[in-house]
């Protein structure tokens, strides 16, 4: 009998998956972290079960539109309004302090202009979707911290227009005005949309209401509405993963919008874990054998360092030092778009092929390793801050504090 070659490869990926999610389950932590280690199981550093990752690159980006899609369904737009320092001051603070902090690595190390740019960049991103894992996995993390995260990386998502922007003309390359004013219009169209539906939340609940009532109806009106925003944003050559958030942002201004979760919540399970595969599958056992001590010293700093500028950042915006902290660390791996920053630096010459693959390993181990360093540090935190906490919320870390 004749089986289709893709049925065993896809067996064999799915057995990977289920072993290292029950290793995962019973070391008690995310299935994020399963996700990558089987991606570097099945990689072709290792098993060589997927060795052509062009396939699994395309499917882990319709998971970035679905993460994103579901982090502006987590999203209340009245309170990003509300809380609009969040996102504008954090993210512009986040990216102020690590272009200080790589100018000052780079001075001491010799680097040009560009490389220094774009390595601040790249530490600026933080991943969104290990966020929300963190954020919803069974932590007790605060409404207002959780909220603030949350905002302060989606901002941070938005940034990377801007940075590819910056880092084209650093690179010598001209910029297109027609790209540009593309850009801008639908820039303008989505955040038009977003005040339409704050001040007309009536009407748009109205709409949804009309929704089908069979649940396959309701699954494909959901995917049409999301991919079809997301292909809108495309158009004005805008990131489809920011369409698809504005879909989520938009649906999630009514209660009544709510089922476009409920119809999507499958393909979300799979996307994201394909998109986590296709993570760990970037890491090369051979790379990071022959460079250990290299990358683990970039690791280290990377986290501490994010840290502590996300902490501060936090402290700013009003919370305990104990929370800070503790969401500083959630902040502290390296996120997704990063990979796409560091791939323009590779095409545009600001960094060359060895030091594309040594950002792409940290990238990749920051996102491994968040969910076991935020877990160590909570239990840190706890030991130093004993004391109640001043802080916008009623917990922070593993544990209730005072007020």
């Amino acid at each position: 009998m004749h089986v289709d070659p893709l049925i065993p490869i896809l067996t064999a990926v799915l057995l990977v998956v289920v072993i290292t999610a029950l290793a995962a389950r019973i070391l008690r932590q995310p299935s994020v972290v399963a996700f990558i280690v089987a991606g570097v199981l099945i990689g072709p550093h290792v098993l060589a079960i997927i060795e052509d990752s062009a396939v699994i690159e395309k499917l882990s980006g319709i998971g970035v539109v679905f993460l994103l899609l579901f982090v502006g369904l987590d999203l209340r737009l009245r309170d990003l309004v509300a809380r609009w320092r969040a996102p504008v001051l954090g993210t512009l603070l986040q990216v102020l302090l690590s272009l200080l902090a790589t100018w000052i690595i780079g001075a001491i190390l010799g680097w040009t202009l560009a490389r220094i740019v774009l390595l601040g960049f790249v530490i600026t991103i933080s991943s969104t979707a290990v966020i929300v894992r963190l954020t919803s996995s069974g932590r007790s993390v605060p409404s207002p911290l959780r909220r603030d995260l949350l905002s302060i990386t989606v901002a941070q998502d938005l940034a990377i227009i801007p940075m590819m922007i910056v880092l084209s003309l650093l690179a010598g390359d001209s910029i297109s005005w027609t790209t540009l004013s593309l850009q801008i219009t639908g820039a303008a169209l989505f955040a038009l949309a977003l005040i339409g539906a704050f001040h007309h939340e009536s009407r748009l609940a109205l709409l949804f209401s009309r929704a089908p009532r069979d649940s396959e109806s309701r699954v494909l009106v959901a995917l049409l509405l999301a991919f079809g925003i997301a292909m809108i944003s495309a158009a004005f050559q805008l990131s489809v993963a920011l369409g698809a958030f504005a879909a989520g942002l938009l649906v999630s201004t009514s209660r009544r919008g709510q089922w476009v979760r409920q119809a999507l919540d499958p393909f979300r399970v799979v996307f994201s874990g394909v998109f986590f595969l296709s993570i760990g599958m970037l890491v090369d056992i051979s790379f990071l054998v022959e460079n250990g001590a290299t990358v683990f010293v970039l690791l280290g700093v990377t986290l501490l360092l994010n840290t502590l500028i996300n902490a501060v950042i936090l402290r700013l915006l009003g919370h305990g030092w104990r929370e800070s902290v503790y969401g500083g660390s959630m902040h502290a791996q390296i996120g997704e778009f990063s990979f796409v920053l560091a791939a323009i630096g590779l095409g545009a010459g600001i960094i060359g092929a060895y030091s594309f693959q040594m950002t792409t390993t940290v990238i990749a181990l920051s996102l491994l390793i968040a969910p076991i360093y935020t877990s160590g540090l909570s239990m840190l935190i706890h030991r130093v801050f004993q004391g109640p906490s001043r802080s916008t919320g009623s917990a922070a870390g593993p544990r209730a504090e005072g007020r």
